[in-house]
């Protein structure tokens, strides 16, 4: 009993000692990549004890906790200058913050395409006013008084479309911002031309409704509320929690302007039904359809999307409001075409709609809150080495916080592997020695 037990003793000696050994191979390793990437050891190590002696010509970096294995020795890449000002030109990951020395390398420089931004913006606001309110050629047709000749069982009040007003001020702010280093980065990955694009769709929107084209005015506004709601997707792919002022300066513009685009194009329809000629049972069904879909796409901004859009459904609930409004004291032509059963019909479509939205608005707010303050997830460490899933493997057991954490461009896969197989390699002495010594008892 005594022999085993004393064999056992020199099993984990044995282990001990190689789990050592492969320590300070390691480290010869290392002492090698602060050489400068030299392939052959330094003439300062010493075969020997095993030991490597302190080179004064390197000093040895401090790695943070995060960016190594534990229990394992640290991981760097040789601190060659050239080295170091290569791998700043680099990708790096998003889940690494720049520091102060790659800063000027990785912000974005002022593009022709935010003055173009601008520049599309003011000829938007002209055009927009000039054709929408008040022209400065009275040949031209306005805006306003082609809504006021086509009314519908859906025109909202003409005090609801003051909005454009706020829109407007939201979209000068983001113009602006867009020069500025923290919101230049979005301008040009996730807006860039769309923007340009919108605003040529907006001015033919505006054109094509004054001269009273109303097809062309309907597919110029559906194209407008893909391109704003692309930019909005674009926005939230890139960064699905922005901090106060990008979202207020960046976010929140397109989706404000997104929601009136798809409540106009909803009235725009009906209008274009209106012009041409179709029964007013056809219209009035088209009515109440039309305030329906607007319901359902609020209630999809809000329940399904994973990052709920609160702003568009409450534009459209704006608008939508101010549909029942002017159905309470309808205009003379809708009086003259429609019953009162039938203004009454679609009224209370509209309440019902409204009520509707702002309900699931409070539910999905109220869950948000519960789950942000109730279920809040603990942050778990992220790493980019994979361990693997094989369920015989030794290292399927390691959780990904043993595993390295690539310290912006340093380390390689191969060092990964290495690291990793030396853990095992330790891991499996430790337990075949352990099984044994409970064996013998």
């Amino acid at each position: 009993m005594s022999s085993s037990y004393t064999s056992q003793n020199d099993n984990l000696s044995l282990a001990s000692s190689r789990s050592s050994g492969l320590k300070e191979e390691w480290n010869s390793k290392i002492n090698v990549a602060e050489m400068g990437g030299v392939s052959q050891a330094p003439s300062s190590y010493c075969e020997s004890s095993y030991k490597r002696a302190p080179n004064p010509k390197f000093k040895k970096p401090n790695v943070p906790l995060s960016s190594r294995m534990v229990g394992m020795p640290q991981l760097n890449v040789p601190l060659n200058p050239d080295v170091e000002k290569e791998s700043m030109k680099l990708p790096r990951s998003p889940n690494i913050a720049p520091t102060k020395a790659t800063t000027q390398a990785i912000e974005p420089k002022t593009t022709y395409t935010n003055f173009f931004n601008l520049f599309f913006f003011v000829v938007t606001f002209m055009f927009t006013f000039d054709l929408g309110f008040e022209t400065i050629n009275a040949g031209y047709p306005t805006r306003a008084l082609v809504l006021e000749q086509y009314m519908t069982l859906v025109s909202p009040h003409p005090y609801t479309y003051l909005i454009w007003g706020p829109i407007f001020v939201f979209n000068g702010v983001f113009c602006i911002s867009q020069f500025v280093d923290p919101f230049k980065t979005i301008s040009q990955k996730c807006v860039r031309a769309w923007y340009i694009v919108s605003c040529i769709l907006q001015v033919g929107w505006m054109i094509s409704f004054s001269f009273e084209i109303m097809w062309a005015s309907c597919v110029m506004a559906f194209l407008l509320m893909l391109v704003v709601l692309r930019i909005r997707r674009n926005m939230y792919v890139y960064d699905k929690y922005p901090s106060f002022f990008q979202y207020w300066l960046c976010y929140f513009p397109f989706s404000f302007h997104g929601g009136l685009i798809v409540a106009s194009l909803g009235v725009n329809l009906n209008i274009w039904f209106l012009q041409l000629g179709l029964k007013k049972s056809t219209l009035l069904d088209l009515g109440a359809f039309t305030i329906i879909i607007l319901m359902f796409f609020a209630f999809y901004v809000t329940s399904v999307l994973g990052q709920p859009d609160f702003v568009i459904a409450l534009v459209i609930a704006y608008v939508i409001a101010g549909v029942y409004l002017e159905l309470e004291n309808p205009s003379e032509q809708v009086s003259f075409e429609y019953d009162y059963t039938s203004i009454s019909k679609v009224q209370k479509t509209a309440a019902f709609a409204c009520i509707g939205i702002a309900t699931v608005i409070i539910i999905r707010s109220i869950f948000l809150v519960i789950n942000r303050c109730c279920f809040v997830a603990k942050p778990s460490d992220q790493s980019t080495a994979i361990p693997p899933k094989h369920p015989t493997s030794k290292l399927a057991k390691y959780p990904t916080a043993q595993f390295i954490h690539l310290n912006e461009d340093n380390g390689s896969f191969s060092d990964i592997s290495a690291s990793v197989t030396s853990k095992a390699r330790q891991e499996s002495f430790d337990d075949r020695a352990k099984d044994k010594f409970e064996a013998t008892l």
